[in-house]
């Protein structure tokens, strides 16, 4: 079966950006004018269609590492070559929240585009545009695909609701993209308040937990995860008040001694630090164009094959 991160992964790609900018976050922002434009192009964005062409990439840095098996560090040290040297491209065609279509690369991570189908909130996913599999509701995280991209405008929302009070938007001078004359306005969050919104997450999946062990490993992963400040930039049109471009760069930390927390003993007192950086871009397009996105005529039973991955060290993603 399809690991969940290939799926999420794409559709994140594309949201990921109006999530960290827009809705609730906005509000917080110290310029009320720029934050009312930004919040209302992107909530007018996610009420009709568009096409979005994106492409990001990742960085992984590895400081003062020791305590890890020989193996481990040959595939952390694979890894990074791998990862540093990739780019993740991809476009998506957004009908509205329950139809859309995304297509996308991420050598050497996936041999073949990978693309994702969702038709009135039914999954289909192919790796040759021609035979598909519809994926079933276990398949992405936290209880499918469908029902996560149905309520996407509501996560997102919910996102900026946490995010309020670390959230500064922003002012910068009108400019051009692509000939198209553009409001330049910029989002940034603290990292403490990315911090803030993971351990309130962690929080929340430990009291569904095993009470008190499930704490403690929510209590484990809040000390291994750093986030550091990350940055939205949005360019809206002039003319129609919506969403041009938009991109964002942030990074995050992990201390791997806090592993120790984790393992309970069993594991071996590694430290260090591993580091994540990514940047990406989304041009936005086609606002109002009807996709006719329709479901798949070839179907194929059963789960669709893994993809396959030049990439020797996919398990430790």
């Amino acid at each position: 079966m399809i690991k969940g991160t290939h799926l999420a992964g794409a559709v994140a790609a594309a949201a990921g950006v109006l999530a960290l900018a827009g809705c609730g976050a906005a509000q917080a922002g110290h310029r009320p004018l720029a934050a009312e434009l930004l919040s209302s192009a992107n909530n007018t964005a996610l009420s009709t269609s568009f096409k979005a062409q994106f492409q990001g990439t990742a960085k992984l840095t590895m400081s003062g590492l020791s305590g890890l098996p020989a193996t481990t560090m040959q595939q952390l040290q694979t890894a990074q070559g791998q990862l540093n040297s990739s780019t993740l491209t991809g476009t998506l065609d957004f009908e509205n929240p329950t139809n859309f279509e995304v297509s996308y690369s991420f050598p050497p991570f996936l041999t073949s585009q990978l693309d994702v189908l969702e038709v009135n909130g039914v999954g289909y996913a192919s790796l040759n545009g021609t035979t598909w599999y519809q994926l079933a509701a276990s398949t992405a995280p936290s209880g499918g695909l469908s029902a996560q991209a149905a309520n996407l405008p509501n996560e997102l929302k919910a996102l900026g609701t946490e995010a309020k009070g670390a959230a500064t938007v922003s002012s910068l001078p009108n400019t051009t993209v692509d000939g198209v004359a553009v409001t330049h306005v910029r989002a940034t969050i603290s990292g403490s308040g990315l911090d803030k919104i993971f351990t309130g997450a962690l929080d929340q999946f430990a009291k569904t937990g095993s009470g008190s062990s499930a704490g403690g490993a929510m209590a484990a992963l809040a000390q291994l995860v750093n986030f550091n400040p990350a940055q939205a930039d949005s360019y809206i049109s002039v003319g129609t008040k919506l969403p041009v471009r938009e991109s964002a760069s942030g990074s995050m930390s992990f201390n791997l001694a806090a592993l120790s927390l984790l393992g309970a003993g069993q594991l071996p007192k590694v430290q260090g630090v591993l580091s994540l950086s990514f940047t990406s871009t989304i041009n936005f397009s086609d606002y109002g164009h009807h996709f006719a996105i329709s479901k798949p005529a070839d179907i194929a039973p059963g789960a669709l094959p893994q993809p396959s991955s030049a990439a020797s060290v996919t398990g430790l993603f």
